[in-house]
């Protein structure tokens, strides 16, 4: 960490002035990625926050955790003079300046994982639910309006407006819209209702099945004028959804995007489980005959556990019920509120997103995680080793 401060020459006085508010100065302790890449600073640095956020710095890439650390010394931030404002000077060779703050804290910066709920919340105000929908119509009606945090909007949301009440970055806000699949539509950012999205790829599947037309090899332009009754833009945006990254008007069908779309919307029809067996001979049916399903793609967003509640001790599989948190001690309460126990190795795919590097530094942070927050159980081996949520620690201050 590199602390910003102004070095001044051995040859120096200080004039005292009146010390203005000391709001008007701010001292941020930079984190070496920042210090050592100036231009960063330079492209904009922004502090966001609604009035019920802790307040956070957003670089164009990252989002930052501020926190204020009282230090014991003062800091005085100081300005150099002109020499003719410079009076009383003791040494005509001296350099003059003058103390503008004094301070007695700093801001500390630590790298931020960015919670998304609230973009997601903005999202689904106004989904896209069939043919009609794409059409933007705006009801100015205060009953239609809705706040957040005291930010009224009309349910439809451009990139700025979700920059306003997003606590991430540029870089951060848009990766999210594209792994939420968003589509842009007339400058406001939109989601298509899962219910519609598996109506147009029913289409797309069975367009290219009616004209012998193979899933590898998509005709892009082919295929949206035929569907007419879907806009086109839409039409394109799914096509892009379930496909490989791809440049030109063909387009090759994702065999894995395909069978996770499908498989969650399987899960979502049968919310309080379905036998495993069964789950996968119609998940199989849902998909094209040339693709094969696979649990590992529905790995973060389903369990297996056995049952006795059908009849026999069976396996059935059940999708996590609610959307995770952002925090890693909500999300884990959340998944202990599903099941007492669970297996390390099982937790791993549904904290994945507070977990990047390699292979062995995401264990280690899994690990850190679960210390944190989770007592282990011994099991036989350290891949059987399970966890249960630590109770949380209760103040002694507490008031009776």
């Amino acid at each position: 960490m590199v602390k910003l401060s102004i070095a001044l020459s051995a040859n120096t006085n200080l004039q005292r002035s009146q010390i203005p508010n000391t709001n008007r100065h701010i001292l941020i302790e930079l984190p070496k990625e920042l210090s050592d890449d100036t231009s960063l600073l330079n492209s904009g640095i922004v502090f966001k926050g609604l009035p019920s956020d802790d307040v956070v710095l957003c670089t164009p890439t990252k989002t930052y955790f501020v926190r204020e650390v009282q230090t014991s010394n003062t800091f005085s931030l100081a300005k150099q003079l002109s020499a003719l404002s410079f009076e009383d000077s003791v040494d005509e060779n001296a350099e003059p300046w003058e103390i503008v703050n004094n301070l007695s804290s700093y801001l500390e910066l630590s790298i931020w994982v960015p919670k998304f709920e609230r973009l997601h919340e903005c999202l689904r105000e106004n989904m896209i639910v069939n043919p009609d929908d794409d059409v933007i119509t705006i009801d100015v009606s205060s009953d239609m309006d809705h706040e957040i945090d005291g930010k009224v909007s009309n349910g439809l949301y451009t990139f700025d407006d979700l920059k306003d009440v997003v606590q991430a970055s540029d870089k951060e806000i848009w990766d999210e819209l594209k792994k939420f699949n968003a589509v842009g539509i007339n400058g406001y950012q939109r989601l298509i209702a899962p219910s519609y999205v598996e109506y147009i790829l029913a289409q797309i599947i069975q367009t290219c099945i009616q004209f012998d037309s193979s899933l590898d090899s998509i005709p892009v332009n082919d295929i949206v004028e035929i569907l007419t009754d879907i806009s086109d833009g839409l039409v394109r945006h799914c096509i892009e959804m379930f496909s490989e990254p791809f440049i030109g008007p063909i387009a090759k069908l994702s065999e894995s995007k395909v069978c996770k779309f499908l498989g969650k919307q399987l899960l979502l029809e049968h919310k309080s489980g379905i036998e495993l067996e069964k789950f996968i001979s119609l998940w199989q049916t849902l998909v094209p005959d040339t693709f094969s399903v696979n649990l590992d793609e529905l790995k973060g967003f389903a369990i297996t556990e056995k049952s006795t509640s059908f009849g026999s001790d069976l396996t059935i599989i059940k999708h996590i019920p609610c959307e995770l948190s952002s925090d890693p001690r909500k999300r884990l309460e959340q998944l202990f509120s599903i099941k007492n126990q669970w297996l390390g190795i099982h937790l791993l795919p549904f904290l994945s997103d507070f977990l990047e590097g390699t292979d062995s530094e995401m264990k280690k942070k899994l690990n850190a995680i679960l210390m944190k927050y989770c007592r282990r159980i011994k099991g036989t081996t350290a891949d059987e080793d399970e966890f249960v949520l630590r109770k949380p620690e209760v103040s002694c201050n507490a008031k009776h």
